[in-house]
């Protein structure tokens, strides 16, 4: 028989997998956020990042003791399958923001948050039948998910000439020459370096 520190220990250990994985990317991405991130042209409903920065762990405190509680139930089929969705969602979300904030695959990135929908989805109806409180504790992420999907599909339409302009500028900070030597050659010349002609 358990004891009920062995049961609280049990929820949180579920609680910290998602947590601590969602803090550790969320470190990773931290400087996009601060720059490439800030640049994108969004909708006006965006949330400021700190919002994100207090839903998102409320949101892996949902989805580990949604885990704790069906890892708990009988064993089953359906058990199986609610925590095969569970699985993917949690890696598609966790893919997601490298695939967004480090990639910049902003047409990625839809389909990466559609897929998340999908999968949590799928937990939640496979959980009806074993464990119905599974399905209410997971609705909050899955409307957070629709208005990810919308946010995904928003910025990715208003910043459809993103690789056109990052491409402009480093144009720009690469005149002339593909290779650079035009760069280096204007740095020798501006410290005032003699810069080697070859010979005819």
């Amino acid at each position: 028989m358990e004891t009920p520190s062995g049961v609280a220990l049990s929820l949180w250990a579920h609680i910290l997998v998602p947590l601590s994985l969602g803090t550790l990317v969320a470190r990773i991405t931290k400087e996009e956020v601060r720059t490439w991130y800030s640049r994108l042209r969004k909708p006006a409903w965006t949330p400021p990042p700190p919002v994100f920065g207090i839903v998102w762990p409320l949101l892996y405190v949902l989805m580990g003791t949604a885990s704790w509680m069906l890892f708990r139930s009988p064993a089953s089929h359906l058990r199986t399958v609610a925590l095969g969705f569970y699985i993917a969602g949690l890696l598609g979300n966790l893919s997601y923001q490298i695939i967004f904030m480090k990639a910049h695959a902003l047409k990625t990135s839809c389909a990466s948050v559609a897929m998340q929908l999908v999968f949590t989805v799928g937990c939640a109806l496979a959980s009806l039948a074993i464990q119905p409180l599974v399905a209410t504790i997971l609705a909050p992420l899955i409307a957070w998910q629709l208005f990810a999907l919308y946010l995904a599909v928003a910025i990715a339409v208003k910043n459809a000439d993103q690789p056109a302009a990052e491409a402009k500028e480093e144009k720009t900070l690469s005149p002339r020459g593909d290779t650079g030597t035009a760069s280096i050659s204007h740095l020798r010349e501006a410290v005032g370096t003699p810069v080697q002609k070859k010979k005819e």
